[in-house]
């Protein structure tokens, strides 16, 4: 190739190279305003909290208790699933919201609180959705001042149902109620796709109905939980998201079926209209109710709680109608012009001049709950300098990065939405919001218990 050629394919390697970093080099991002967010934090700013704040919408709560009422209809009751709604006054505005009194607790120290808490007025149906170790069993029987009326409620008190998974489970549990002369409400678990315990076929559910029903009424079975929280996680193999989806639900639904179907013939009396069959999950709730209105399934209940949130890890399709509900917010504390990574100068000036959005860093109080801010737009995390949400109850000064133009100040409230709104245990108390004011506070159930 001649000297000439070369000269010219070289020149015109360097334009093809000018051209395309003006296409692909990032532009700097709009700010715009949102009402909906100024709103809050001018609310926040006039109530003199000047810290890391969590935030409850309860209009946008409204709207997703609306969504999942016409779900249940009159085919399901709703069991409200504490963990995600980790607040006293969270699960009573719930309950009364969709006239139930029936939610899930998990952690064996959380019982007794509970119980006495959310029963005092009127009675409340507790399941446990998971199995507890025997010790727990032990310390919540300890804790309760009148066992025998705490398990088995006289004059319609409230009953708590303790999960069992496996025979040896059940051994143990039967072991104790005779130990204590009580008797224990019960669920059995069914495995209906999870794999993560319960009993896995037919035989083996019978097997412990009859030991139930032989422990000389030590134990009564009150229901069984066959969970779907494998179905939002099916792998898409040769067919798209939604199909797989589909077909793992329609297949568990078949699992529970035949489990269901096992028990009405072999215990006829015992599956009752009081016989509770227990599923669902935030991800999965609506696929119970088709678009025709039928019911799907012989589910009779539906356990779920981040649905009436919508923290970020359940932005899932089939929850594309619900509002985020839940928010953190943080004041910025600092705003450094151009932005600065420690041992990473050269890199970060390139990094500056490649993505006009990492120009500047600005410093939030605490942040990373999710590692991507909701409001103001055009914030961005730091991946150099963040390496995950925030996890403790006062993560410090998390980095964020903004153009050289972006209105960001000191003072200013930057919202994230948790990933989990068990987040909220880690603050003292709740700002509620309706209309756009704070019109109250709520407080979340104490983790130190």
């Amino acid at each position: 190739m001649s000297w000439s050629r070369k000269r010219t394919l070289g020149a015109g390697l360097l334009a093809l190279g000018i051209v395309s970093a003006a296409v692909l080099k990032p532009r700097e991002l709009p700010a715009p305003r949102d009402p909906y967010f100024d709103g809050i934090a001018s609310e926040i700013k006039a109530h003199g909290l000047h810290h890391s704040v969590a935030i409850l919408d309860l209009d946008r709560i409204d709207s997703n208790l609306a969504a999942i009422r016409r779900v249940l209809g009159s085919d399901f009751q709703l069991r409200a699933t504490t963990k995600s709604l980790p607040s006293y006054e969270l699960l009573e505005y719930v309950l009364d919201a969709t006239s139930s009194r029936r939610v899930m607790e998990f952690y064996g120290p959380f019982l007794h609180p509970l119980v006495e808490r959310l029963g005092s007025a009127r009675p409340i149906d507790v399941l446990l959705g998971k199995p507890l170790p025997v010790g727990d069993l032990e310390q919540y029987l300890s804790r309760s001042q009148a066992t025998t009326q705490a398990l088995r409620p006289v004059g319609g008190g409230s009953v708590v149902r303790f999960l069992i998974d496996t025979p040896e489970r059940l051994e143990a549990y039967l072991e104790v109620a005779r130990r204590r002369n009580v008797q224990l409400d019960v669920a059995l678990e069914l495995d209906i796709g999870l794999h993560r315990g319960g009993a896995a076929d037919s035989d083996s559910l019978l097997a412990m109905v009859q030991k139930i029903e032989s422990s000389e009424g030590r134990l009564r079975l009150g229901g069984v939980m066959g969970y779907d929280g494998h179905v939002a996680h099916a792998p898409p193999l040769l067919k798209s998201t939604a199909a797989a989806e589909q077909d793992a639900f329609r297949a568990a639904m078949q699992n529970l079926g035949h489990f269901t179907q096992a028990l009405q013939e072999r215990f006829p009396k015992l599956v009752q209209r009081d016989f509770i069959i227990n599923g669902g999950g935030s991800k999965t709730y609506a696929r119970y109710r088709l678009p025709d209105g039928k019911a799907v399934g012989p589910v009779n209940e539906l356990a779920l709680g981040s649905a009436i949130l919508k923290p970020a890890d359940f932005d899932h399709p089939m929850l594309s109608s619900h509002q985020p509900a839940l928010f953190i917010a943080e004041p910025v504390l600092k705003r450094t012009s151009p932005g600065r990574l420690p041992f990473a100068d050269a890199i970060g000036a390139l990094w500056r001049w490649w993505n006009p959005n990492r120009h500047d860093s600005v410093f939030v109080y605490g942040g990373g709950w999710d590692l991507t801010p909701v409001y103001p737009a055009g914030l961005s995390s730091n991946p150099f300098y963040n390496d995950r949400p925030a996890d403790n109850r006062i993560p410090n000064q998390t980095l964020l990065n903004a153009g050289r133009h972006h209105p960001v100040q000191p003072g200013d409230l930057v919202f994230y939405r948790p990933l989990q709104s068990d987040a909220i245990m880690q603050f003292d108390e709740l700002l509620i919001f309706r209309g756009g004011r704070l019109i109250t506070t709520w407080r979340p159930i104490s983790h130190r218990l």
